[in-house]
């Protein structure tokens, strides 16, 4: 199934849930409350969308910054001067200066922007002007079981620049119904800025190479942890946290405490797409990573498929630095938040929160606290 349909099922499962807040506790489970504590507005145009998956924040000038997908731009709001729009970097598509459509950003400075054009297998360094620096290739030869796709999508796993050396994730240009693709050791590039070489690293845990799952549940997160130097894997059919230290994978045992037992698993492949499209939706599962580098802490997304009102919703499992769960959150669909646009401050987690207003995009920051 082509990577892009598996990204826009997960999108329809998490795009919009509501913060549910709850009381009781048990003696293994900490279930916390969700508080909001203030919130952040920001003026968008037509040009732009009312959500956005792909965005950092850059502490030293207090600003954040979005891939804008719907005109191709990075858009850069200063919240230190009343959140406005402070510039819009156009991305052309063709041309000396052209880099196609951008999936995933990293701004480095501000004359050191890395774009990665994920279906043409480029990396594109450019400066604030939108000029192209240098290109990167991140293919040889044409598509096939020897190379893997620079992947971003649905969630933002972001790019990692460390000793001049940029890591982003990836996916086997393979065929998912066998275990060739589970095998192969692609699920990362790491590219040589210098010599302009890179290479792959890290094949799926030891249970997808056992049994099959739905589509998509082959999607994973990473997430980079600078306090440690290590990247954390959240894999969706996976229990535990994986974390590496460039080297190889460690499983972290307790990275798992979610309400449901293990992820649907088959002896042999689903080949019809709808039925596969439609075991995913129906099930629960492992979802998207976050670190909180500022508190040190980890918040993994699950899936929970609720079988007494027959809706699904999404749980937060909170971790601390050493993987040791502290409780967690669940969230339901009445009002309206998105788990797939956050981002930490110092101050903390911010969530988008949907409203009416389709001119704004508003943030709430949030804090978990036990009653």
């Amino acid at each position: 199934m082509p990577h892009s349909k598996i990204a826009f099922i997960l999108i329809k499962i998490l795009l919009v849930f509501v913060i549910y807040a709850c009381t009781n506790q048990t003696d293994t489970n900490k279930l916390l409350r969700i508080k909001a504590i203030k919130t952040i507005r920001l003026q968008i145009d037509s040009l732009s969308k009312n959500h956005f998956d792909v965005l950092q924040f850059l502490e030293k000038t207090n600003e954040l910054i979005f891939l804008n997908k719907k005109i191709n731009a990075l858009d850069l709001y200063d919240l230190s001067d009343n959140n406005k729009l402070k510039n819009r970097i156009l991305l052309k598509k063709e041309g000396e200066n052209g880099v196609g459509t951008v999936n995933n950003f990293l701004f480095h400075t501000a004359d050191s922007i890395f774009l990665l054009n994920s279906y043409a297998y480029k990396v594109f360094l450019i400066n604030n002007k939108a000029q192209v620096i240098n290109t990167y290739s991140l293919i040889k030869g044409q598509i096939g079981n020897q190379t893997a796709l620079p992947f971003s999508m649905p969630f933002h796993n972001p790019m990692v620049l460390k000793n001049n050396k940029l890591y982003i994730s990836a996916t086997p240009d393979r065929n998912p119904n066998t275990k060739d693709y589970f095998n192969a050791k692609m699920l990362s590039i790491c590219l040589d800025l210098k010599s302009k070489k890179y290479t792959y690293d890290y094949s799926y845990p030891i249970n997808y190479k056992k049994k099959f799952y739905p589509n998509a549940y082959h999607l994973f997160s990473r997430i980079y942890n600078e306090n440690k130097d290590i990247f954390v894997y959240s894999f969706f059919a996976s229990d535990s946290l994986y974390i590496t230290n460039y080297k190889n994978f460690q499983r972290v045992v307790n990275g798992s405490g979610a309400r449901f037992n293990q992820v649907v698993s088959f002896e042999k492949p689903i080949l019809n797409n709808i039925e596969n499209n439609s075991i995913a939706s129906s099930n629960s599962f492992y979802s998207n990573l976050f670190f909180n580098k500022w508190k040190n802490i980890y918040y993994r997304f699950c899936v929970i498929q609720n079988e007494q009102i027959k809706e699904q919703e999404i749980d937060i499992l909170v971790f601390n630095e050493n993987f040791e769960k502290l409780g967690f959150v669940s969230l339901k669909k009445s009002q309206q938040y998105n788990p797939l646009n956050l981002f930490f401050t110092p101050e903390g987690m911010w969530i988008q929160r949907s409203t009416e207003n389709e001119d704004e995009l508003v943030y709430d920051l949030v804090e978990f606290v036990a009653e």
